[in-house]
């Protein structure tokens, strides 16, 4: 199934409309040129990228608390992008769904490194994903894109409650220490 456009026009560009799950990565091209480097530590890199991303969002920062954990998980640049772009799109499907209305909560976004494995984790407070929902069987196409570079990169992702937590897990050979 393909990605619906959004009803708004493009107004950049006459007569073009906008792809809102695109339009939300963008972000993780913009940002990692400012670091430079060949390490990359998730908790600063996810930081600039919330912040952009935050920016995009027509949600009321008032109304919705970000939270950011810390740690000293450092990712090599072809497992940066593929985990930003998924953290953008997260990011994008909790303030597009959880908070509808005038509705407040928070968006936790959570890393941790267990033996041979590292987590990054979304989750928001908001009202919980369907039934029976499952990643891995699905028509949209963010999903179908977070599924995607999660495998690209070793990892996967599991969906749980309650609100919507997403964690991916990747091995530890994708990350390193600075």
């Amino acid at each position: 199934m393909q990605q619906k456009p959004d009803e708004s026009v493009d107004s950049d560009r006459p007569g073009a409309v906008r792809f809102p799950c695109i339009e939300g990565c963008c972000p993780v091209r913009t940002i990692i040129p400012r670091f430079r480097k060949q390490s990359y530590s998730l908790a600063e890199y996810v930081s600039a990228l919330a912040a952009d991303q935050t920016g995009l969002s027509k949600s009321d920062g008032a109304r919705i608390a970000l939270l950011i954990g810390e740690g000293e998980i450092y990712l090599p640049i072809q497992t940066a992008l593929p985990c930003g772009m998924i953290v953008a799109e997260l990011l994008t499907n909790a303030f597009k769904h959880a908070f509808l209305g005038d509705r407040t909560g928070t968006v936790a976004i959570g890393f941790a490194r267990d033996g041979d494995t590292i987590s990054i984790s979304v989750s928001d407070d908001g009202p919980g994903m369907p039934e029976g929902f499952d990643p891995q069987d699905t028509d949209s196409f963010g999903w179908q894109l977070i599924v995607n570079l999660a495998a690209q990169i070793g990892g996967s992702v599991h969906v749980s409650g309650p609100g919507t937590r997403v964690t991916l897990t990747i091995p530890q050979a994708q990350g390193s220490m600075p």
